[in-house]
């Protein structure tokens, strides 16, 4: 049984020595260059799933509270990665990011909900 602590504890300096690289999607100018590079496509397609999720909780709570939701996706559409994706490249597309500036700073959360609200507006507010 001391030998399973050992290699675990082994394990853990391990890994605490040679920590992963970390995320650098937070800005769009990040998210460009690692989309270029190919670099971790799934990793950010989980990321941006992720971002996307906690939008849809929010929506679920804004609207059990009776306030007006971020965006208004249509019922039948499921949203997903590659819709989040797509609807980011979009936004970063239309906005002209990343453009060298201080612009390319801009969170992916930022860009993503505006390109949230454009795609699916509400056309009513509660």
């Amino acid at each position: 049984m001391l030998w399973i602590g050992c290699l675990l504890c082994s394990a853990s300096f391990a890994i605490a020595e040679d920590p992963p690289p970390p995320l650098h999607w937070n800005t769009v100018g990040h998210f460009e260059e690692a989309r270029r590079s190919k670099s971790g496509d799934d990793t950010m397609k989980v990321y941006l799933a992720g971002i996307g999720d906690a939008f849809l909780l929010a929506n679920v709570e804004l609207e059990s509270a009776k306030v007006s939701p971020l965006f208004c996706q249509p019922p039948a559409l499921a949203l997903n990665a590659d819709n989040y994706l797509a609807i980011l490249e979009s936004s970063m597309k239309e906005k002209g990011l990343p453009n060298g500036s201080a612009n390319d700073e801009l969170p992916v959360v930022v860009v993503l909900l505006s390109g949230l609200k454009k795609t699916f507006p509400c056309a009513h507010a509660h």
